[in-house]
């Protein structure tokens, strides 16, 4: 099956691509990856009139921490995100739920801004967003809004993000140096959508006492 015709756009910017959004409401939708996307589009299962495409927007495209968070850009590769050393420190849940995200070859491609804006209730994005208290940052006509996680994910495929919005940021808590991690999965291959996740972060005290602990169940 092929994908129903549909016209193209380059975005130029985050400011062209709010208002490309805004004027085509509900018929557009934005390319990133494509990972989760052209499947859809294959299969007519998302028919837009328009695609926005943001691939050539590169100030989405950047990983580094301040004000005691990781801030990783909407259209930073999940393979960046998995291998660097920014993460690996200081968000080191999001590399290990990476390691379980399809294979090498989609993630290089995959961003997490697409992953967190398709919400599929196996992804494991979404999930370890969820586990860490991570905040979207959502740009707009009117400006930019923070929203949690917990608000911003509403189910299955279903966001807070308005038709003219666009996902340019997410926003991790900073995780303190004696963090634990741990993700197991259940899936029929290596790379499938998990059947049952499990994530967690556990935080020890000088005794030997649990500080503090999250569990995600995706």
């Amino acid at each position: 099956m092929k994908s129903a015709p549909f016209d193209h756009v380059r975005a130029t910017s985050v400011e062209h691509a709010v208002a490309v959004l805004a004027e085509h409401a509900d018929s557009a939708r934005v390319l990133a990856g494509g990972q989760s996307l052209v499947p859809l589009l294959a299969t007519r299962r998302a028919q837009p009139s328009l695609l926005v495409d943001i691939n050539g927007l590169a100030e989405l495209a950047y990983l580094r921490t301040e004000d005691g968070h990781v801030e990783i850009g909407a259209l930073t590769r999940n393979r960046v995100i998995e291998t660097s050393p920014i993460t690996a420190k200081d968000a080191p849940l999001i590399v290990a739920a990476l390691r379980h995200s399809g294979h090498v070859t989609i993630r290089n491609r995959s961003t997490i801004g697409g992953s967190a804006s398709y919400a599929h209730p196996a992804g494991e994005n979404p999930a370890a967003l969820l586990t860490l208290g991570a905040s979207i940052v959502l740009t707009g006509p009117a400006g930019r809004r923070i929203l949690p996680a917990g608000e911003f994910f509403r189910g299955p495929h279903r966001t807070a993000a308005g038709p003219d919005e666009l996902l340019t940021a997410i926003r991790v808590p900073v995780s303190p140096p004696e963090t634990l991690v741990a993700v197991a999965e259940l899936a029929r291959r290596h790379g499938d959508f998990a059947l049952v996740a499990v994530l967690s972060t556990l935080r020890l005290d000088s005794s030997g006492r649990i500080a503090a602990a999250s569990l995600g169940v995706g």
